[in-house]
């Protein structure tokens, strides 16, 4: 999919509204491929956009994009839900009320999706059947500074990166702070998160230690570090954001390598993709 260039701050937007487009398309929702004529949207006919290319099977599908409140109905007056969505700006409201710089989103298995903005200070909780909008960690004695990462495990747990604070924190669907990861100095620049919901496993991305570190998400105990600065297989370089596949395969973005490695469940490397100038 493409999107057009426009201001960091309209792509930021509309990248982490895409999120809940794929959400949709996933769960089978997808678009016609034309939109009804109504008061500020486009008549044209959706571009029909699908990764891999046919004769593959296309497993991420384009649906259509979400430029601003008009295409939502009704959308005589925003409701909150739609303005933290879409990052309206509203000078007589705390700027933190609305996504800013929203960079970890990650997906329930109920289908509830969580966005965490750096400069919005809050991970953003929106359930888009419902178009209701909550935060992640408002209540206790932790307040998230600068959440970066998110990532969710099959029992609803929320677990949230925060930079600045150098820990991960989890939260119950409740959002109740269930336990905090990362003491004694373990983590320096946490980033990337991923759960391995089979093995019970969160993984931290650790981008100025160039390590990836696994804990229990049932007590929040280190389990293994996987990896150290350099460039062979196994080495990283400012590794950044994560992924864990259905077999526990974890996916490492080695970002200043410029290529994706793979570890098995036991953090044993498995193979690498990518170089500079095609990752």
């Amino acid at each position: 999919m493409t999107v057009t260039r426009t201001c960091s701050k309209t792509l930021l937007r509309i990248m982490a509204t895409m999120a809940c487009v794929l959400v949709g398309a996933q769960a089978g929702m997808l678009a016609t491929s034309k939109k009804k004529a109504v008061k500020g949207k486009s008549t044209e006919a959706a571009p029909q956009l699908a990764w891999p290319l046919a004769p593959e099977e296309a497993r991420i599908r384009y649906v259509t994009t979400y430029r601003g409140v008009d295409d939502f109905k009704p959308a005589k007056k925003p409701s909150r839900f739609l303005k933290a969505l879409l990052g309206a700006e509203d000078p007589g409201s705390q700027p933190s009320d609305w996504m800013m710089k929203p960079y970890g989103v990650a997906v329930s298995p109920e289908g509830r999706l969580y966005v965490a903005d750096t400069a919005a200070r809050r991970v953003f909780s929106f359930d888009v059947d419902a178009k209701t909008v909550s935060f992640v960690g408002e209540s206790g004695a932790v307040r998230l500074t600068k959440p970066i990462g998110v990532a969710v495990d099959d029992r609803g747990t929320v677990f949230v990166a925060d930079g600045t604070l150098k820990r991960v924190f989890g939260y119950g669907p409740a959002g109740n702070l269930l336990i905090a990861i990362g003491h004694d100095g373990e983590l320096a620049s946490p980033s990337g998160l991923a759960v391995d919901r089979v093995n019970r496993r969160v993984y931290v991305a650790d981008a100025t230690k160039h390590q990836v570190l696994s804990y229990s998400t049932e007590d929040g105990a280190l389990r293994r570090t996987i990896g150290r600065r350099g460039s062979e297989p196994g080495e990283f370089n400012f590794p950044t954001n994560l992924t864990v596949d259905a077999r526990g395969q974890l996916y490492v973005a080695d970002t200043l390598n410029f290529r994706i490695q793979i570890f098995n469940a036991d953090g044993e490397f498995v193979k690498t993709f990518g170089t500079q100038g095609d990752t």
